[in-house]
């Protein structure tokens, strides 16, 4: 779910202060949920849904198996910064195509 969180901030450009506002949670709340620490309340996500304009199921959907790979390469190879910025890179590619669709 998080994922899906993080691509939904990345495809409305917004900074994690932004959406925190929008959603009516504190910054560090906001950085927990993307982060998969802490999941959102129900009236959270359903206000992302609605920034979204998606279902609100969506954010239910299980992961894709290709961020557990590369959340696993993270993790086994240490190769944090420079491998993140790759990740967020191919977020924001996928996200851009599905926009494209």
């Amino acid at each position: 779910m998080n994922i899906k969180i993080l691509q939904a901030r990345y495809g409305m450009k917004l900074s994690q202060r932004e959406m925190a506002l929008l959603l009516g949670v504190s910054v560090r709340c906001y950085i927990s949920i993307e982060q998969g620490r802490v999941n959102p309340r129900a009236d959270v996500l359903y206000r992302l849904s609605r920034l979204c304009n998606v279902n609100i199921a969506y954010f239910y959907r299980k992961k894709n198996k290709n961020v557990d790979d590369i959340l696993d390469v993270l993790q086994k190879n240490k190769l944090k910064k420079q491998v993140y910025i790759l990740f967020e890179m191919m977020l924001i590619t996928d996200i851009e195509m599905i926009n494209e669709k």
